[in-house]
């Protein structure tokens, strides 16, 4: 089968769905397919382009035997909505060229930049005869309204009917969790279309073990802090100011330190919000080098993740999956019903409380600061990641999703 794997990052960037597809492409080489990538320039997470690399009309490397093309694009830069839509747009266009008259493949698999991305790409297979899979991490544009980045007005409605013809002439579909699949199922796309993989991670990045001692001198935090983690892209739909909410309630307890790490549209105003409140127990970070990532989550205590009302339905956030891995225990201030809930309810590795609620955070907090509780929730952590989000078992059922669209 001849696979053309289209991906709007790919490493050097750090970024999970890059991380992700060059996992994939790797291991389906080894199964003997025939495969390529398809991705841009490396940008991400701050939109400025990598040292030692030149933005050019196009560019072929080799990846661990994995043919690579990156293509031109707009740099988001500093992300404002205009660039962005034009970086967006750029890749789209650039991609759409770049399969019309590219290599002959069998088919297309796409996580791209949103909307106009799958639509350039399914127009481009269709007209090349190939078969075209659609990859959701994000389902917009219902993730965009959940963000408040676009109203429910005539640009959401042309939006909305623009993706759903893309999902309606796909080959199939995959998404991450159950409350996507009943999103898509909800727009009339038939359930047998949309199979379900979850994202994963390669076990070998994150095993668990003690604290990582080093980490947390390099970066002046107190031997015996207890560290609340938010690892990962804290973005508009992440609810973080929760954090600081829950931050002011328990100043007095002193061991508690919350830390982000990572970048994102709301950190600036998170800094800001810690600083005039006077919040010592509230720390910020950049993201970190990959080689360091394991180093990261076992530097803490508990894996903390926020969501916005809703905004659990359409995306599962990656840095679950890095906390499950270190055996950390995670607390999820998320929709009851939401796919993370039902994994942490599922595999007793946590605590769930409402989106936004401060006072049944702080709850969820003082109940995982029992040593015994930690302990015992962060091994059903470890084993829920093994049993259900391990690369071996993730690239395996997207490659199954494959076979099933060209049968």
């Amino acid at each position: 089968m001849r696979v053309l794997l289209v991906c709007a990052v790919f490493p050097p960037e750090n970024a999970p769905a890059g991380i992700m597809t060059h996992e994939w492409a790797t291991d389906l080489l080894r199964s003997g397919h025939e495969v390529r990538v398809l991705t841009g320039w490396p940008n991400h997470p701050k939109g400025k382009l990598f040292p030692g690399y030149k933005r050019k009309c196009c560019g072929n490397e080799v990846d661990n035997g994995v043919p690579v093309q990156r293509i031109w694009h707009f740099l988001p830069g500093n992300k404002s909505a205009r660039k962005r839509i034009a970086y967006w747009l750029s890749f789209s266009l650039s991609s759409f060229l770049a399969v019309l008259f590219g290599p002959k493949v069998d088919l297309v698999y796409s996580n791209t930049v949103p909307l106009t991305g799958p639509l350039a790409l399914c127009l481009a297979a269709r007209l090349r005869r190939a078969r075209y899979v659609y990859g959701i991490f994000d389902i917009y544009p219902e993730a965009a309204l959940e963000a408040k980045a676009i109203r429910d007005g005539l640009l959401f409605r042309m939006a909305l009917k623009m993706d759903t013809w893309v999902c309606r002439h796909a080959a199939r579909i995959r998404v991450i969790g159950q409350r996507q699949k009943e999103t898509l199922v909800q727009r009339g796309i038939s359930e047998g279309k949309i199979g379900i993989v979850p994202l994963w991670l390669e076990a070998s990045r994150v095993q668990p073990q003690g604290r990582a001692a080093n980490w947390r001198e390099e970066n002046h935090i107190d031997a015996d802090a207890l560290v609340i983690l938010y690892a990962g892209t804290i973005g508009l739909i992440s609810g973080g100011g929760l954090v600081l909410d829950v931050a002011s309630r328990v100043k007095s307890q002193s061991r508690i330190l919350f830390l982000f790490v990572g970048e994102g549209a709301l950190k600036r105003e998170l800094q800001a919000r810690a600083t005039e409140q006077g919040l010592e127990n509230v720390r910020f970070l950049p993201f970190q080098p990959e080689d360091r990532l394991s180093e990261v989550f076992h530097s803490a205590d508990i894996g903390l993740v926020t969501l916005l009302p809703g905004a659990g339905k359409n995306s599962v956030p990656s840095k679950v999956l890095g906390y499950l891995a270190a055996g950390l225990p995670v607390l999820a201030s998320v929709d009851a019903d939401c796919d993370i809930a039902r994994y942490i309810r599922a595999g007793h590795c946590g605590r769930v409380c409402a989106s936004q609620d401060a006072v049944g955070f702080q709850v969820a907090v003082e109940e995982l600061l029992d040593f015994e509780t930690r302990v015992e929730t962060g091994r059903a952590a470890r084993k829920l990641f093994e049993d259900r989000f391990s690369r071996a078992s993730g690239t395996a059922q997207c490659t199954r999703l494959l076979l099933e669209s060209v049968s």
